[in-house]
């Protein structure tokens, strides 16, 4: 499952594509056909993630049912676009809206220097759309990857993207009728990480735009300089400004975010947990985006052994802790690629049979010397999920 840091990256790739621009949705599955009616004709603004929820606001009138809608029509994000609205019933009770998970609340299911006490210091990211999230006046498209869900993308526009994750898809690969054949629903092929993000054939074989879309594709956003293709998501809605409210209250504060009391209020979550440390990390409610690895290796780095319960885990150190998934989390949007080992643990040249060591400090590691101490990295299972961590180096 993509981590947090992925999600951000996406929410910025998908605003240069479609923030400001009137947009085309459908729903070649059906799954989603309401919710794509709710949005086709909408001025899409800048994208935002929280954790691993990816939220997209839409503003303006929708065009009436059969009319013309001129695909990438742009409308200047600050000029004055008429609001749609539409009841908070009217998003849940749609039949093509997937039914939410039983744990949707703890999915699983730019740098920051550490701060002494209140809220670690660095700024915000610029990724951080000015639109307030939840905000009344927008009707927002909400999605969780979970396992399996895959954003692609066709176009011109997307043989620019680059960085972790993103394979150009030559335009004679796929079969007719696929937006990418090989690489949706594919993981990214970097040990214990999937950003999300492939990269579509400009055109189909015979040359035609937009390429037609894979009958299993969730959501289609279209302009006429690329088509964005929505695979196997956990969760694809359309919310109300209160809904996407209601959704966050159910999360804890987001690292890469780092908001104003975000890490009093971790350290108060996490203590009031009695769960083991590296059960509570991945929490969705007590810290939105951490994954395995952030979990594994932020614990190493500042040295909590994360089979300690988390009632038991000083408020300076879960501080600590918060303070060192901001600043590596928000290090890793910009290319996507999690990098989590210390630089000065990092190993130069990586041994051949240890290549994990060039990005990780324990994840991955089993039986391999920690980087720092030389005691040998263990594994076990947590809730579920597999734990690294080093004996020697984390109390």
């Amino acid at each position: 499952m993509p981590e947090g840091q992925a999600i951000h990256r996406l929410a910025r790739i998908i605003s240069q594509f479609v923030a400001g621009q009137h947009v085309v949705a459908s729903s070649p599955q059906g799954r989603f056909t309401a919710g794509a009616h709710l949005l086709t004709g909408l001025t899409a603004l800048e994208a935002q993630a929280w954790g691993k929820h990816f939220f997209l606001p839409f503003v303006g009138s929708r065009m009436p049912v059969g009319a013309h809608i001129p695909v990438g029509a742009h409308t200047p994000v600050g000029s004055h676009i008429p609001v749609n609205t539409h009841s908070s019933a009217s998003a849940h009770s749609s039949p093509e809206a997937p039914a939410r998970p039983a744990d949707a609340g703890t999915p699983s299911a730019a740098e920051a220097p550490p701060a002494s006490e209140g809220t670690s210091t660095s700024p915000t990211p610029p990724s951080i759309a000015s639109l307030p999230l939840g905000d009344d006046g927008a009707s927002w498209l909400h999605v969780h990857l979970g396992l399996y869900g895959r954003w692609s993308f066709a176009g011109p526009r997307a043989e620019t993207l680059s960085g972790a994750g993103i394979r150009p898809i030559a335009p004679h690969t796929p079969r007719q009728g696929d937006l990418d054949a090989g690489a949706i629903g594919r993981k990214s092929g970097r040990v214990g990480e999937d950003s999300g993000v492939v990269v579509g054939p400009t055109k189909t074989s015979e040359g035609a735009f937009p390429p037609p879309p894979r009958p299993t594709v969730r959501l289609r956003l279209e302009t006429d300089q690329a088509v964005l293709d929505l695979t196997g998501p956990a969760r694809c809605e359309v919310l109300t400004g209160a809904e996407v409210s209601a959704v966050l209250d159910r999360l804890g504060p987001d690292p890469i975010r780092n908001e104003p009391g975000d890490r009093a209020r971790f350290i108060s979550l996490a203590r009031a947990r009695r769960a083991p440390i590296g059960q509570v990390v991945l929490d969705q409610s007590v810290a939105a985006g951490p994954g395995n690895i952030y979990r594994a290796d932020c614990l190493f780095r500042v040295g909590i052994a994360p089979l300690r319960p988390a009632a038991h885990v000083s408020a300076a150190r879960l501080g600590a802790l918060w303070d060192d998934l901001v600043t590596v989390m928000r290090a890793d949007v910009g290319t996507g690629l999690i990098r989590t080992v210390p630089e000065d643990l990092r190993p130069s040249p990586v041994p051949p049979d240890d290549v994990e060591a060039e990005r990780f400090a324990v994840y991955h590691r089993t039986g391999r010397p920690c980087l720092r101490c030389g005691a040998i990295i263990r594994e076990t299972e947590l809730a579920g999920r597999r734990l690294f961590w080093c004996p020697g180096c984390q109390h």
